[in-house]
């Protein structure tokens, strides 16, 4: 069984999401990870049994009826369930058509307050809605956390302790992949009011640049201890360099996961950051600077300051949920759709269409330009803040064996998936990473 998993941004969810694909490979799975920025490309490309949405909402809504009407089973591990604003404001991102919510095999939930409200809203019924946590909260406990302290210490072991990480959150006012003006219009698109929007990117502004004052006078004033300022994994790094002071013990990064930096930390200082949970999960103080004013109030950061209790199984939770609705699919038919679909795009315009049925008909590959007369494989992948490959996740892999040694768990490979051997319809510009039972 071939099941493919998007990933969103590697620097939060790659762990967890390797973590869910080695216990599917356990079953007896073939997994592949699947860039979120390529994914219409890539999901048409391998045509796989099962998918698992890093969410539903309007943006890939379109994306996810194709696979459904291709007859590919399909799944959501909703990763930014639990820090919404509120309710109505997950509403307003969701995708809207009922037929395609209804239509997923199954929907793992933060936790059981959100998998209540899904079903009363009539947003997904009963049957599909599985609590299993995020996967990625599983790295705070053992034995996990051995395998997270494995991963990071090649980036966080220069910093000399008592390490207090400063979590930025501000990426409405400081996107890392668009202008503010396009972060802006993307909201709005996703169904929040334009003029709110506004609202919250001007507040995030003045509270962004509050936080980072807050940072310089720590340091400055506690010089005994390092001070770490990373933002938020879709925030710009580059726009701190002219509100943080340049000290030695005052560092501005973003490398890694967060839960290394967490695991390692004295103190975790957060403004509506998902990182104090994870600090309540690892057993360090989340602070919560109250006198600066909040743009955009979560309830749930507020309120991180009690422990929270994890089993470190959520993964395993996702994968079972998975597993009992995965099943091999008639080939036939899911490899028409795809096919029409990796040709002709999912708006199915006209040029697209015509060239797309050109490319068909001369048996060209996908990606084939008639412009260059070959080939052309986009290279911006490869210069993305979210990109990864064989190296990262096999890092990942060869940290989470050697925190399991002694369990049942047997040898996964890691390679990069191919054509001819993975993907369908000579699509040669693949960027997903394959997980299987070693020999496979």
């Amino acid at each position: 069984m071939r099941v493919a998993l998007v990933v969103d941004n590697p620097l939060r969810d790659l762990p967890g999401i390797v973590l869910v694909a080695l216990t599917l490979c356990d079953h007896g799975a073939t997994c592949y990870l699947v860039p979120m920025n390529l994914a219409q490309r890539e999901l048409c490309a391998l045509a796989p049994d099962f998918v698992l949405l890093n969410y539903l909402r309007r943006a890939n809504e379109a994306l996810a009826q194709m696979l459904l009407d291709a007859g590919i089973g399909l799944g959501v591990l909703d990763t930014e369930g639990g820090v919404f604003p509120s309710f109505d404001s997950y509403a307003a991102t969701m995708a809207q058509g009922s037929k395609t919510r209804l239509g997923i095999a199954c929907y793992c939930a933060w936790g059981h307050q959100l998998a209540r409200h899904v079903v009363e809203q009539g947003w997904y019924r009963s049957d599909q809605v599985v609590v299993t946590g995020a996967p990625r909260f599983d790295f705070y406990v053992p034995p996990w956390r051995a395998a997270a302290l494995r991963m990071s210490s090649e980036y966080v072991g220069g910093c000399p302790p008592p390490i207090i990480l400063v979590n930025g959150s501000f990426a409405l006012a400081n996107p890392a992949f668009t202008s503010p003006e396009e972060e802006a219009k993307l909201w709005a698109k996703s169904g929040h009011d334009p003029y709110e929007v506004a609202r919250w990117q001007e507040g995030q502004r003045a509270t962004m640049a509050c936080f980072a004052e807050l940072a310089n006078n720590l340091a400055r004033r506690f010089s005994d201890a390092t001070f770490v300022y990373r933002p938020h994994p879709f925030e710009r790094v580059e726009t701190y360099h002219r509100l943080l002071d340049t000290r030695d013990n005052l560092r501005l990064t973003r490398a890694g996961t967060v839960d290394g930096w967490i695991l390692r930390a004295a103190a975790v200082i957060q403004h509506g950051s998902s990182t104090a949970v994870e600090a309540g999960l690892a057993g360090v103080p989340a602070l919560f600077p109250a006198w600066i004013p909040t743009a955009m109030p979560l309830r749930v950061p507020e309120v991180a300051s009690v422990q929270c209790a994890s089993d470190g199984k959520a993964h395993d939770r996702v994968a079972q949920a998975v597993l009992q609705h995965a099943r091999p699919c008639d080939p036939k038919e899911r490899l028409r759709a795809c096919r029409r679909a990796l040709y002709g795009g999912l708006d199915g315009g006209v040029r697209a269409r015509a060239s797309g049925a050109v490319r068909r008909a001369l048996g060209l590959p996908p990606d084939w330009s008639f412009r260059r007369w070959r080939i052309v494989v986009p290279a911006s992948w490869d210069r993305s803040l979210k990109r990864f490959g064989v190296r990262e996740v096999a890092a990942i892999v060869t940290a989470v064996e050697e925190a399991s040694r002694g369990s049942a768990q047997m040898r996964i490979g890691v390679r990069a998936a191919q054509c001819g051997c993975d993907y369908y319809f000579d699509y040669t510009a693949g960027r997903s990473v394959v997980l299987a039972p070693s020999g496979e």
